[in-house]
């Protein structure tokens, strides 16, 4: 008698109840000539696989089909049920997905075109599966129906154009930037070759007569140095915020508040802490100190600024 070889799953629960000590997956060796037509059928629809457990391919009418009815043996009746189930299981699976898919296509095309491009997924080159409520699996269903197709198209198009269009905006809104820094550093350094001609040493005006070093880099440095506040040294002494300023600290730093403008920018006090230092012979060169600063930056016409500080002594507390 001619058979093919199916994967069988033996419900526990059943078997035990019926007597029998045998469940699990087991390979059946299926009588083909006892089954009906519409059986033969569904057995030869049937994909195939290889379970771990036998390591060896045969119909497997679990395959892609979830919620068969169990069966408890593996008789020739139990087989038959096992096939009609697949195809009740089949079909009720079948139409969810058509009732699935056809409520995605409703949403969509009620959606306005805001909404659907608002859900859209690069990837996909579409509104995302969760958005449509299907698996990932059905979204190329989804965006196939004749009712679909068109409209994304054209949103597509629309997304397109947009990004374009957005793109071009970037671009022209970058180009503007740069000029307007190219126009800001052009009128600073205007500005600052102004001020080192009426103000600038005897080296910085020689250095432009004779068109030799780097005038601006000099030009800044004597354009902060003369705007920095009494009693301030160029450079940052760095530190942490001060937590808990004294009276001292806090006047000093109202008086830069009252300053500040174009050159003057950001006043601030900082707790500096230092460490003892040594020479390799291990002798003492500098003690271990901590101070307080204020420090203020100083800004010169082409938009370059440089921290200037002051060290507050404890003495000024009152």
């Amino acid at each position: 008698m001619e058979t093919v070889k199916m994967y069988v799953e033996v419900d526990k629960k059943l078997a035990i109840l019926a007597g029998k000590n045998e469940y699990g997956i087991t390979v059946v060796e299926v009588p083909v000539a006892e089954l009906t037509p519409e059986e033969l059928q569904i057995l030869a629809d049937l994909p195939t696989s290889s379970r771990a457990s036998s390591g060896r391919y045969c119909l497997d009418p679990y395959s892609g089909c979830s919620g068969i009815q169990p069966v408890g043996d593996t008789s020739l009746e139990s087989i038959k049920v096992l096939l009609q189930s697949r195809v009740e299981v089949l079909a009720r699976q079948q139409a969810e997905k058509k009732a699935r898919l056809e409520t995605a296509v409703v949403k969509f095309l009620e959606a306005s075109d805001e909404e659907v491009i608002k859900s859209w997924n690069a990837r996909s080159d579409a509104p995302s599966h969760y958005w449509f409520n299907v698996p990932e699996s059905e979204l190329s269903d989804v965006r196939k129906d004749p009712r679909v197709a068109p409209r994304l198209a054209v949103i597509r198009e629309s997304i397109a154009a947009q990004k374009k269009e957005k793109e071009l905006r970037d671009k022209l809104a970058q180009e503007k930037l740069k000029e307007f820094q190219r126009k800001k550093k052009e009128d600073g350094e205007k500005a600052l070759l102004a001020w080192a001609t009426a103000n600038g040493s005897e080296r910085l005006k020689l250095m432009l007569e004779l068109q030799a070093g780097d005038w601006v880099a000099v030009a800044r440095e004597e354009f902060q140095d003369a705007h920095a506040p009494e009693g301030y040294t160029r450079g940052s002494c760095g530190g942490d915020e001060r937590k808990k300023p004294t009276l001292a600290e806090l006047k000093e730093l109202r008086k830069l508040e009252e300053l500040v403008n174009d050159n003057l920018k950001n006043p601030e006090i900082n707790w500096v802490k230092s460490d003892a230092e040594y020479d390799e012979d291990g002798d003492l060169v500098s003690e271990a100190e901590a101070y307080a600063v204020v420090e203020v930056q100083v800004w010169s016409p082409d938009g370059d600024h440089t921290w200037y500080a002051k060290r507050i002594e404890e003495e000024e507390e009152e």
